[in-house]
């Protein structure tokens, strides 16, 4: 009984680990993906003093209209719903598209990205927006906001277009 349940714990602690040195799933073993990037290689929003910046997702529709795919309340945005707000910040960020990486140190301090660097993420979230909208999608844009004294009541973000992908 003792020899069962110690192969039934190696073979576990065995399957993790190949899990984990081949950064892949291997059902029902985990790499644990959203402990795979240190906490101190990565600052998401981006605070310096009183400055704040954000990404966010914006549907352009062919009226011109407008959606923040990552405002309001919802944990899991209807339009990218599986993920939610916390893996499509992670997205961006770990794809290089927001946030500050020891990495990419530029990203999110006014500066653009580089050109074809954002395409084939920014356009499979299209694709996955295009896919659940009811209303024809013309273009996903990513969208850099700036509070530069967010703690004042009525403060307006300066907005900035990043990037925009048509599905």
């Amino acid at each position: 009984m003792i020899t069962l349940l110690s192969i039934v714990a190696i073979a576990v602690v065995v399957g993790h680990l190949v899990a984990v040195v081949r950064d892949r799933t291997f059902w029902p073993f985990s790499h644990y993906p959203m402990y795979s990037y240190a906490v101190r290689d990565m600052s998401y929003p981006i605070l310096a003093g009183r400055r704040l910046t954000v990404h966010t997702l914006v549907a352009v529709f062919p009226d011109g209209e407008e959606q923040d795919l990552l405002a309001g309340a919802l944990i899991y945005p209807p339009l990218l719903h599986p993920l939610d707000r916390v893996e499509i910040a992670a997205l961006l960020v770990h794809g290089g598209l927001a946030g500050v990486t020891r990495a990419a140190k530029n990203v999110g301090d006014g500066r653009e990205l580089e050109p074809g660097r954002h395409d084939d993420l920014l356009t499979r979230l299209a694709a996955m927006v295009a896919s659940r909208s009811a209303r024809k999608l013309t273009a996903l844009r990513l969208v850099r906001l700036t509070w530069n004294d967010f703690r004042a009541e009525a403060a307006d973000p300066t907005r900035v277009v990043v990037a925009e992908v048509q599905p």
